[in-house]
């Protein structure tokens, strides 16, 4: 970013709106644990790594959320389904988070808590911000169209890491195979 200067905007600008929704979610949670008053609000947090269904949690906005709010004394249920063991943090099944949470957050969309069913009679926040697929209304909206584009267009993926970039190579993957030449480059 430093040294794109003014043509990095857009990568400055997207750094600032992660930084701004992870402060976000700490306040909404916080927020919640007030409502507890003659007691420590214990906050599950449903995930930690960076990304749905992996172990990596270098530079996760989850985890980072799991650590300010412990450090803001907060009582935290960590849980995350991809790892055994973290060194600050207890990683817990997320039965059992279900059971001694007062409040549960959803940070990370991993697919052992998609079809979650509890009475669960605490404050439920789902921080995640979507319940459906990156661009499932425009690919169902749009198909006939797309498919048109796809069949005579090649397509240079480079990174695929992010959500946005994951779930458009998932689609270009799952819909249009067999219509499209892709190259990557690692």
């Amino acid at each position: 970013v430093h040294a794109g200067g003014k043509t990095a905007k857009m990568i400055k600008t997207a750094r600032e709106v992660n930084t701004y929704k992870t402060e976000w979610a700490i306040e909404k949670i916080k927020n919640a644990a007030l409502t507890f008053e003659a007691q420590k609000a214990k906050v599950a947090c449903m995930g930690l790594a960076f990304k749905p269904d992996i172990d990596d949690l270098r530079e996760s906005p989850a985890l980072y959320i799991a650590r300010r709010l412990k450090a803001d004394g907060l009582d935290i249920l960590a849980v995350e389904p991809n790892i055994e063991s973290h060194e600050e943090l207890e990683i817990i099944d997320y039965r059992k988070a279900l059971e001694e949470a007062d409040i549960i957050t959803f940070l990370v969309a991993h697919k052992e808590f998609k079809n979650i069913k509890t009475d669960f009679c605490g404050v439920m926040l789902n921080l995640i911000g979507r319940t459906k697929e990156l661009f499932y209304d425009d690919i169902k909206n749009h198909d006939k169209e797309l498919r048109k584009i796809v069949s005579s267009s090649s397509f240079l993926v480079i990174g695929g890491a992010g959500s946005i970039g994951q779930a458009v190579t998932k689609e270009i993957f799952k819909n249009f195979m067999l219509l499209i030449s892709l190259r990557i480059i690692w």
